[in-house]
């Protein structure tokens, strides 16, 4: 599990989002920062990207493919 901890001494643990509309890209990012400790989370396209974040969920790190379907990663920032 990765974590940081902040000038109050207070540790978080570390969320990553993987935008990306190629399941197999998307399960190799999310293994990667998951071997790494992060909790990643997969939207396949930046429609549902801008929905999380529209619900209230934070990410301390995004990856977002530039070409998908629906909403790209330019149209979704």
């Amino acid at each position: 599990m990765k974590t940081v901890e902040n000038d109050e001494g207070i540790v978080k643990q570390l969320f990553a989002l993987i935008v990306d509309d190629d399941p197999i890209v998307s399960k190799i990012h999310s293994s990667i920062l998951n071997s790494v400790g992060f909790i990643a989370q997969v939207a396949s396209n930046g429609k549902e990207a801008v929905d999380l974040f529209r619900y209230g969920v934070t990410f301390d790190i995004v990856f977002i493919d530039m070409d998908m379907p629906i909403m790209n990663g330019i149209e979704s920032r």
